[in-house]
């Protein structure tokens, strides 16, 4: 039934996949990093879209309604699966363009997939003094993710998780949340249903407090 993990980096396009094992369901994590403008110049870099059984789970919201996405919300930072400053003004935006990039490694060894990405160049320098995010493969088949801010003055961050399926997937807060907040947005017009049609994404959110120094940490598992 389970065969050897797959795992691919493609370092030009900035992505990194990771299939634990392979069943007629399967499992694979998408990492979304290196050069800002790499593929749509959309605000993704650091983002996860999780699938099961080809479908996703943890969503990439400009993908499924790309005919609204440029310009638009679903380009956003917040509408994909990173964690974000927040500010009085509301939550943050990367930087997109040919001078930003997200430094990126990868690596599997003794059972465990580990992703690391540098963040820091790509949010507002004033406020962001450095962002890292990790996510590690653990035994159970979940992945935790960690997101270590410094900022210059106390801020928060949130991290935002956009979801098609809520009940086949687990995302859970491990330390460093103070609050969590959920929502959902109806998408009109997503390629993969056709014109006309459109899909629900229910957003969840956890929420750091505010510090010079944040570390959030989080838990996604898709369940069987």
């Amino acid at each position: 039934r389970f065969e050897r993990p797959v795992y691919e980096e493609y370092p030009v396009i900035g992505m990194t996949s990771f299939i634990p094992a392979r069943e007629p369901e399967e499992i694979r994590l998408i990492c979304l990093a290196g050069k800002s403008n790499s593929t749509h110049c959309h605000q993704d870099k650091g983002s996860l879209i999780l699938y099961r059984g080809g479908v996703q789970l943890l969503c990439d919201r400009g993908a499924l309604a790309y005919n609204k996405a440029n310009g638009g919300a679903a380009a956003l930072a917040q509408s994909h699966n990173l964690a974000c400053p927040v500010t009085d003004a509301g939550y943050m935006t990367q930087k997109v363009g040919a001078g930003y990039s997200a430094p990126f490694k990868s690596s599997y060894e003794n059972g465990k997939f580990v992703w690391e990405t540098d963040l820091s160049s790509l949010w507002d320098e004033a406020l962001v003094k450095t962002h890292t995010r990790r996510v590690e493969s653990e035994a159970d088949g979940s992945f935790t993710v960690t997101d270590a801010f410094e900022f210059l003055e106390p801020a928060s961050a949130a991290v935002c998780y956009q979801l098609t399926a809520p009940e086949q997937i687990r995302i859970e807060a491990v330390s460093g949340i103070q609050t969590t907040e959920e929502d959902q947005d109806t998408l009109s017009c997503p390629h993969e249903t056709g014109d006309g049609e459109s899909e629900t994404v229910y957003v969840r959110r956890f929420l750091t407090g505010r510090a010079e120094k944040v570390t959030a940490v989080t838990r996604i598992r898709a369940l069987s």
